[in-house]
């Protein structure tokens, strides 16, 4: 299971945000404020953290990585980013790379004639090779 966790200080909280299968979560300091379930491909969670005598607005969004391959999270406060960051996939991303690359090689070879001519080859009997 691809499980990721990025945990980030932001004005004197500790603020986590969880991915993992079917879920994402926001927690500050320990307690979930915000939660999204489901498939989802890009997802935005949102909180409001204490800042002295007002409240700041934090806004997160998780979303797939292509390059690097893995999970993207960026988080805002008041609209401001503070942080951003990948985490790659590991194992499953290297299959993952693995599978795109096999996928566009049998795409390159299957559109570029190279069967249509084998085939037609087989149908002519080779004649004159």
């Amino acid at each position: 299971m691809l499980e990721t966790r990025f945990t980030v200080p932001v004005r004197n909280h500790i603020v986590e945000i969880e991915n993992g299968p079917f879920r994402e979560r926001l927690l500050v300091d320990g307690a979930e404020v915000d939660r999204n379930t489901g498939l989802r491909f890009s997802s935005n969670l949102h909180a409001a953290i204490a800042d002295g005598d007002s409240a700041a607005a934090l806004q997160a969004r998780l979303c797939t990585s292509y390059w690097p391959l893995g999970i993207r999270c960026t988080l805002a406060v008041d609209g401001t980013e503070v942080y951003r960051g990948v985490k790659g996939a590991g194992a499953f991303g290297g299959m993952m790379a693995v599978a795109v690359a096999t996928g566009w090689l049998l795409y390159l070879v299957l559109h570029s004639g190279f069967v249509e001519g084998f085939r037609a080859g087989f149908r002519d009997g080779f004649a004159g090779r």
